[in-house]
């Protein structure tokens, strides 16, 4: 969590008690969201890499599945 985060959950959390939950929870999605694109990434990457070795798209696409 950044430190903006963290100042606005702080802030969030005086107001409002309920706010614990629902920021917790945002932040949760949010950082599972960050990881899916990340793997996504690394993904077409590892798919480019192959594709370029030679092995053509038929063995890029093994190694991924």
């Amino acid at each position: 969590m950044s430190a903006s985060t963290s100042v606005l959950f702080s802030s969030l959390c005086a107001t409002d008690p309920t706010a614990i939950t629902r920021a917790g929870k945002e932040a949760l999605l949010e950082e599972a969201g960050e990881q899916e694109r990340a793997e996504e990434v690394l993904r077409e990457a590892a798919v480019d890499a192959l594709a370029g070795a030679g092995g053509g798209w038929r063995h890029a696409a093994r190694a991924v599945d």
